[in-house]
């Protein structure tokens, strides 16, 4: 069998060995966070509807992951599940839960480049945002993104996962060295944002 079909394999048999997404106390708020922004949000402008409905959906899923993860891990403490619900934005509830997970060390250099991000990605938002001209609103929009994605995946969401992982807790990076993927493949199933390849390899 090839490396793929084994990867293929590997994960239909983890998804088979993983029990239900305990019924509909799990899914429901993925209907009726939505819901309830598309209804109650019809004056919003659309990039502010556009946000509350992403939110909505993020915390939706958030409590999907950690309804049905916390029946893989025995004794769930109590702080590991608000911390993994309000202050870890990964979806990877079971490894973020088990006391029992080692956490991977820390470097020096993982810290310094996380902080060198965020300063970045702070340059990008708040200095040459400005500097673009008033008639070119799409590139204004597109520095603005990229500085949103340095401060956020590469700098605040990596020193989170520093900080957890000093205090014991196996919070892995969402962003795995992107710039290093080798194929589309490996790029979005393994490197970029892993908390939704995560979220595919358990529920798709």
């Amino acid at each position: 069998m090839s490396r793929q079909g084994v990867a293929l394999d590997t994960a239909a048999t983890h998804r088979a060995s993983l029990p239900s997404a305990s019924g509909p106390v799990g899914w429901l708020p993925l209907i009726l966070l939505p819901a309830g922004v598309l209804i109650s949000g019809r004056q919003l402008a659309p990039w502010a509807l556009m946000w509350a409905l992403s939110i909505a959906i993020y915390a939706a899923l958030k409590w999907l992951t950690w309804w049905r993860g916390r029946t893989l891990v025995n004794q769930v403490e109590l702080g590991r599940s608000l911390a993994y619900l309000f202050l870890w934005p990964g979806l990877d509830a079971p490894t973020f839960l088990d006391a029992r997970r080692t956490a991977a060390p820390v470097t020096n250099r993982e810290l310094v480049s996380a902080l060198l991000a965020l300063s970045v990605g702070l340059v990008l938002l708040f200095g040459t945002v400005r500097t673009v001209p008033a008639g070119m609103p799409l590139l204004a929009g597109w520095v603005g993104l990229f500085g949103l994605i340095f401060v956020l995946h590469f700098g605040a969401f990596r020193l989170l996962s520093i900080w957890w992982r000093w205090h014991g807790v196996a919070a892995a990076p969402l962003m795995q060295a992107p710039i290093t993927a080798v194929s589309l493949g490996d790029f979005w199933g393994a490197r970029w944002n892993t908390a939704f390849h995560v979220l595919a390899r358990d529920y798709v």
